[in-house]
């Protein structure tokens, strides 16, 4: 009776340790995984994370990582499936929310993209990321006033970043609210003063705020900075074109 006692409690050790070995086994192959994708090899990292969810098919991190690479190889549809494989295994994970609305915005299904953020953002109602996508979405579904409120949200928590500025100034000038617009490209182009693309916007919005002056101080600063974008603000300057800045970057 000593002996089978002793063998029944090797036996339970032994299955305890091969669970633990195999959990174990499955957050290393994600972490290989995550060594790939963090090169920019995404091809590379799926093997990596398909293995991690046969170790532990519930493995809800693995399932994001693979609809994230997925989605960097732009399999659009097996990006969403995975990704909500990880939200049926934890409902509460906004991160895999923000990242099925970062599918369907560059599927162009802004509709679909906009429902998923609103869930991130529920979970998460500091979720920067996903309050600046949610905006680029409502940009480009034309709802300028969603896109400014909520934009001016995420502006409020991280007012140094330069994409949330771009994307609100975009929203304030198809509401003609072009003081505000001009307001936050100038704080854009101050943080980042050599980037070409953002002088060419703020010499647009002066444009539409017919303050020819500084939209041709813009064009003077471009020339020595990139002499091709200059030339396309000069274009609009001297030919009367004004264009609204609607690019989401």
């Amino acid at each position: 009776m000593k002996l089978k006692m002793t063998f029944a409690a090797i036996s339970i050790f032994m299955v305890f340790s091969s669970a633990v070995l195999a959990q174990e086994s499955a957050e290393l192959v994600n972490k290989q995984g995550m060594v790939e994708f963090n090169k920019g090899a995404f091809e590379s990292s799926v093997p990596y994370f398909e293995r991690a969810i046969t170790l532990k098919p519930d493995y809800a991190t693995a399932y994001y990582n693979l609809g994230t690479a997925n989605f960097y190889q732009k399999q659009y549809e097996r990006s969403v499936a995975n990704l909500k494989r990880a939200i049926e295994l934890d409902p509460t994970y906004a991160a895999v929310y923000n990242q099925i609305g970062v599918v369907y915005v560059a599927a162009g299904e802004n509709s679909s993209a906009a429902a998923v953020l609103k869930k991130a953002i529920e979970l998460r109602p500091d979720y920067t990321i996903a309050l600046y996508n949610l905006g680029c979405a409502y940009i480009r579904m034309r709802n300028f006033t969603a896109a400014a409120e909520v934009l001016e949200k995420a502006r409020g928590l991280d007012p140094a970043n330069v994409e949330i500025k771009l994307n609100l100034a975009c929203a304030l000038s198809n509401l003609k609210r072009i003081p505000e617009a001009i307001t936050e490209m100038e704080a854009a182009v101050n943080l980042q003063p050599k980037d070409a693309e953002l002088k060419l916007l703020l010499g647009r919005i002066y444009i539409l705020a017919r303050d020819r002056g500084r939209a041709i101080d813009q064009y003077a600063e471009l020339k020595t900075l990139d002499p091709v974008i200059a030339g396309k603000l000069y274009d609009e300057i001297h030919k009367g074109r004004t264009i609204a800045a609607v690019a989401v970057r």
